[in-house]
């Protein structure tokens, strides 16, 4: 019985075999370099050479094997110059018309390199770059987990960015609403518009007036003190050119608490407008300043009070250090033409 079963299981195994073991070699698909027409051709003379060299025993000291060695080094330079071409359009584009996935392929590059610093890119304008904040998967957890025991509240109504079940489209929405609201009714009233953004805001926020804020949302003293040790002692380094250097303000870019802190670091200027119903009413739903993270779009019907939320709003800025915030404001209006005698 036992060699029967053996004899009826054999050819099942065999078939079971040569299904999971496939009978040629599985090519690895990895990056193709493309060699140029010179690299080609010494490549196809040192193959000649070593072919050559090899049929005749692998002899050493002979004249095959110098010229051997000879076209090795012919193959190297080629490749070297070619590779060095390539990385240098490859720095140019980055610095003409940078997108994430060259961005990438420089990091990746640098990976390979035992180098901590390149000087591979140009620097005109300082301000054209921007820190971020590379955290490991441990510290991200760690700063999730602080965010849950944290327990913030929504924060205002008007806020649409990096808020839980809210969308930025949502703050466009009310802009729209407002402009039919002044555009159906038979009333010349204008609606005016002004945005206001913070350049570099996340870099821009103090950490000791952040600590306060903190303090007066009632945090517990233990989360309190980690927060502050996340940003004591703070380090960053320019990689291109660049030295060490402290860091006193700013939140993390790409870290898991930095929307939050910087929500509730302007939200006082939101609710500020809002108890005093200082903008645009729809009926007697206020939305004057729909925001969505650092973009504000303030709405009002009259000069005058559109003037007080800009006073309102600057002075905020001053108290808060947000002085770029007055070079990136635009005013729109909004205007229902009268129809003419022939109705149009």
């Amino acid at each position: 019985m036992k060699n029967q079963l053996q004899t009826n299981f054999k050819p099942l195994q065999m078939k079971a075999i040569k299904l999971a073991v496939p009978a040629k070699p599985i090519k690895l698909q990895g990056p193709k370099w493309k060699a140029t027409p010179t690299v080609r051709k010494h490549l196809k003379s040192y193959k000649l050479l070593y072919s050559h060299w090899k049929n005749q025993g692998r002899p050493q000291n002979h004249p095959s094997h110098t010229e051997l060695r000879t076209a090795k080094k012919l193959l190297r330079n080629s490749q070297r110059i070619e590779q060095a071409i390539a990385r240098k359009q490859l720095y140019q584009q980055i610095m003409e018309k940078p997108t994430r996935k060259l961005f990438y392929r420089l990091i990746n590059r640098n990976r390979k390199s035992r180098n901590n610093t390149t000087n591979c890119l140009e620097i005109d304008d300082v301000k054209s770059y921007r820190g971020i904040t590379v955290t490991p998967i441990i510290g991200k957890v760690h700063e999730l987990c602080i965010l849950q025991k944290l327990q913030l509240q929504p924060g205002p109504d008007l806020q649409f960015g990096f808020t839980e079940g809210l969308c930025p489209l949502m703050a466009s929405l009310l802009v729209t609403e407002a402009k039919c609201e002044k555009l159906q009714k038979n009333i010349h009233v204008p609606l005016f518009i002004t945005t206001v953004d913070v350049q570099s805001a996340f870099d821009v926020v103090k950490h000791i007036i952040l600590m306060d804020k903190l303090l007066d949302e009632h945090i517990p003293p233990d989360l309190l003190q980690l927060i502050k040790e996340l940003y004591t002692d703070l380090e960053s380094k320019v990689k291109w050119m660049g030295d060490t250097f402290n860091i006193k303000q700013g939140v993390r870019q790409g870290g898991i608490l930095s929307t939050h802190l910087y929500k509730l670091y302007v939200q006082d200027i939101l609710e500020e407008l809002k108890n005093n119903s200082i903008g645009f009413l729809l009926g007697n739903i206020y939305i004057g300043a729909p925001t969505c993270a650092d973009d504000i779009a303030l709405l009002s019907s009259d000069t005058s009070e559109m003037q007080l939320m800009l006073a309102i709003i600057g002075r905020y800025a001053d108290q808060h250090q947000l002085t770029s915030i007055q070079q990136k404001l635009k005013s729109y209006s909004v205007i229902r033409k009268k129809k003419t005698t022939n109705g149009y």
